[in-house]
């Protein structure tokens, strides 16, 4: 067991915790994916719920001649995606800036929910991005 799971393993048992992970890319680098995702999936078996916050732009997830570490990255984004119940992703327009639109945030199933789409369907909107967040349905 790890550092981290001993340290949250009692704090976690007896309370419903939402278990936020993001900059996982630092990890990434000094730790291979799957010894990092087992880690992760051992901590949310602690948790009520579980955010992977995790860079998929396309320098990372390309499919040419990959470096160790953009490998890692990439292997580290599919086994996570397959695992996950939902996969949410904000993304710039790709049409260029608008001034009454800053992206695309797109939610859908992910790999663990294969074949049980029970609940909600995926869905894709606009969203403006000021002091507040604005959600603006495609029609």
């Amino acid at each position: 067991m790890s550092t981290l799971e001993c340290w949250l393993s009692p704090k976690l048992r007896h309370n419903p915790t939402f278990l936020l992970l993001d900059r996982i890319d630092v990890a990434l680098a000094h730790t291979p994916a799957a010894t990092l995702f087992q880690t992760i999936l051992k901590l949310k078996d602690l948790c009520q719920c579980t955010f992977v916050f995790i860079n998929g732009d396309s320098a990372l997830t390309r499919d040419a001649a990959l470096h160790e570490l953009e490998y890692q990255h990439q292997s580290f984004l599919m086994l996570v995606a397959h695992a996950s119940a939902r996969l949410l992703s904000v993304r710039p327009l790709q049409t260029g800036l608008a001034k009454d639109v800053t992206g695309i945030l797109r939610i859908t199933y992910g790999g663990s929910t294969y074949g049980n789409h029970t609940d909600v369907g995926s869905l894709e909107v606009l969203y403006f991005a000021d002091e507040t967040l604005h959600i603006l349905h495609r029609s």
